[in-house]
């Protein structure tokens, strides 16, 4: 027994298992019909394909094709004339659709066939003997997805886009990811977001302004038991807007697969057809609520695939992927949470830009920048559209009484240097202060080459000034204060060797996060780093370490 999983021309494509045992039998519907036939001596391309590889291929698909009734009719139509055959009814009064195609009918709208596609170009075809000389597009990955919010968010697999993002999670440039729904409708998207560890990706679908999408409604995998039905949807090997059915078979599993970061927990098992191509799509009950993102499918041992738990996935969303450190949004110094339609301050962090401002737990978010704030995703995203270094007033509700407070936000790169060195950090610009940066970089040139006339060959266009240092380098003796100019570091192994003739130079707050991650271990470096307080030039310790990501 199977489902409908989608129609190929004059084929239909089912999850129910059919074999060579089977070839010449009848797939019947729930109403008795006759709808096609197993045709084992005809085998889908996509399967001759796997199967012609020669490395002892697993099974790849619990999916099969078989031709139509409507179809075999029509080929058989010569013969069934000249016999006089007469055609038994095939049609009933119109019955009441399946439990599952209502739940696909319901959901369609917010499933998502997602894929990855990179321009070659003419130089990189260079050993296609049919290549030409126009850049071309091609498919390098394919998988599927689920929009989560009407402002056209969406949930995928990490592995699904990893081609398409860097390890910090942007996006790489020469790729470009698109999703379609089953409607048909193409949207470009931006990956906003993603979790190696946890396997999952925020996507942002590229939506008119004011537009809206279907989304689906998250469900509670706490609830499920085992033997609950279970639907996966999504674009198995390629096969978009495909169906499949099944059950719950065990809840909280733990798996390791190959070519993922980390073990994945908090899964459910289900043995509707997870095959590839369903990575980062629905797995949602029989009221069309989402119960997991598929995961892992089947393999030649096994029957059964994974779904990340929808709980899980839930907390991760809010806590890891809209969080500023994966959205690379600015940071506002404190983290929220939904309480009865309420988004709610859970906490502040004492030494950032809402503590400044006076914010504490437990005030009610009711506005940012003006824009209504109903719940924590959104509140993430008005976090990510806010300009940096630029203050934003928020609207707060503190024991019945209406607030309003100016909080200064850190720029992305500012927050990353704060969490490598402990020191707030931002520009100072030749326009603001043209005469210190000159006298500075003059300072620092004589200093390091030694030649008390020597002249700098460029003057930057700003430096980068320290604004605050947290208690935590004080109590560590390191002689960096508030006002300083961090000017840029001395790399180690350079000094171990005696070269002593390069120094990273840092003009932007990017520049000095990108130098830390690039020359510190997770655990710590100290660097020599060169700074300017007041007009003179000083070489101190700076302890720093790169960033998890």
């Amino acid at each position: 027994a199977g489902v409908l999983s989608a129609r190929r021309g004059a084929s239909l494509q089912t999850d129910a298992p059919i074999g060579n045992h089977v070839g010449g039998g009848a797939l019947i519907s729930l109403d008795g019909e006759v709808v096609a036939l197993a045709d084992a001596g005809v085998r889908d391309r996509i399967d001759v394909a796997y199967a012609q590889r020669g490395d002892q291929a697993k099974v790849e698909t619990s999916l099969d094709l078989v031709p139509g009734i409507d179809a075999i009719l029509n080929a058989f139509r010569t013969e069934l004339d000249r016999a006089g055959a007469e055609a038994i009814a095939t049609h009933h009064e119109p019955r009441a659709r399946s439990a599952v195609a209502k739940v696909v009918e319901q959901s369609a709208g917010a499933m998502l066939n997602v894929y990855v596609e990179i321009t070659l170009a003419a130089q990189q075809q260079e050993d296609n003997p049919f290549a030409t000389a126009e850049a071309r597009t091609m498919v390098e990955g394919l998988g599927s997805g689920v929009i989560v919010d009407p402002s056209g968010l969406a949930l995928t697999n990490w592995h699904v886009v990893d081609s398409a993002t860097e390890p910090n999670g942007e996006m790489v440039k020469d790729r470009v990811v698109r999703v379609r729904r089953f409607d048909g409708r193409v949207f470009g998207a931006t990956v906003l977001s993603i979790s190696r560890e946890e396997d999952l990706a925020l996507l942002q679908l590229a939506l008119e302004p004011g537009e809206t999408v279907d989304a689906v409604e998250l469900g509670n995998s706490a609830e499920l038991s085992i033997g609950d039905g279970a639907i996966a949807i999504g674009n198995p090997l390629g096969r978009a807007s495909t169906v499949t059915a099944g059950v719950i078979v065990a809840k909280n599993q733990a798996i390791r697969v190959k070519g993922r970061w980390a073990k994945l927990p908090h899964l459910l098992e289900t043995d509707a057809a997870i095959n590839p191509g369903n990575s980062g799509g629905a797995l949602v009950d029989h009221a069309g609520r989402l119960l997991g993102i598929n995961s892992a499918g089947a393999s030649l041992h096994a029957v059964t695939g994974y779904a990340i738990a929808v709980d899980h996935v839930r907390q991760k969303l809010q806590t890891v992927l809209l969080s500023p450190e994966k959205l690379r949004s600015p940071y506002l110094g404190l983290t929220v949470l939904d309480d009865d339609g309420k988004v709610v301050v859970q906490s502040v962090d004492p030494f950032g830009p809402a503590a400044r401002a006076g914010i504490v737990p437990r005030d009610v978010l009711k506005s940012i920048g003006g824009a209504p704030v109903t719940w924590s995703v959104g509140w993430a995203m008005q976090v990510l559209k806010t300009a940096p270094d630029l203050a934003v007033d928020l609207g707060l509700e503190r024991d019945g009484a209406l607030l309003e407070k100016a909080v200064a936000p850190l720029s992305a790169a500012a927050w990353a240097v704060f969490r490598q060195t402990d020191c707030v950090t931002s520009e100072l610009s030749i326009a603001d202060d043209p005469e210190r940066v000159h006298k500075v970089t003059l300072a620092f040139w004589r200093r390091f080459t030694g030649d008390p006339n020597a002249e700098p060959s460029t003057i930057p266009a700003s430096l980068v000034r320290v604004d605050r240092v947290h208690p935590r380098l004080v109590e560590a003796n390191v002689d960096l204060k508030e006002g300083d100019l961090l000017l840029g570091i001395q790399l180690a192994e350079q000094i171990a060797s005696g070269e002593a003739g390069r120094i990273v130079r840092f003009e932007h707050v990017g520049d000095v996060q990108r130098c830390i991650d690039a020359t510190s271990s997770y655990e710590g470096v100290e660097h020599r780093a060169w700074i300017a307080r007041g007009d003179e030039v000083a070489v101190i310790t700076l302890p720093a370490k790169r960033l998890m990501l």
